[in-house]
């Protein structure tokens, strides 16, 4: 339409407020930076930037609280890899912790090899980037309403 048209009336002001949701539930925010080592469960520091991106996400949202799901690859028994990914999820939990989040904000869970993104599973010949990309750890966020006691 053009300023002739009827319908535009000069000087009319109208105050729209919109708001957006920082931190959507149950979206799963995929952190591709953090890696573990084979056989490891010590925060890389590599992957120390990308945690603490993760604390200051969580210090500016307080009622936000997360499940961290850390991951192995295919190498490994199934018993192993479990117990590994719990070390693996404990860790980062602690990291969060020691950087300033209440660990009531957060919980873990170990998906040994359960959830590949990629066909490097057992039995199949993959290169080593290709096993470290299952070498992961997930944040999915829970509920939006944690009230500190």
């Amino acid at each position: 339409k053009t300023v002739n048209d009827e319908w535009l009336v000069w000087g009319d002001t109208t105050n729209v407020t919109i708001e957006i949701d920082p931190v959507t539930l149950k979206r799963t925010i995929v952190l591709q930076n953090i890696y573990y080592d084979f056989d490891a469960f010590e925060i890389r520091k590599d992957a120390r930037a990308d945690l603490d991106a993760v604390a200051k996400t969580l210090k500016k949202n307080p009622g936000v609280t997360v499940r961290l799901e850390a991951h192995c690859d295919s190498r490994g028994t199934d018993t192993y890899n479990d117990k590994l990914s719990e070390k693996r999820a404990a860790s980062a939990l602690q990291y969060l912790i020691k950087n300033g989040i209440d660990a009531n904000r957060l919980s873990t869970t170990a998906s040994g090899e359960e959830d590949l993104v990629n066909t490097c599973d057992e039995g199949v010949d993959c290169s080593d980037k290709q096993h470290q990309n299952n070498r992961r750890t997930e944040f999915t966020v829970v509920s939006k309403t944690y009230n500190a006691k």
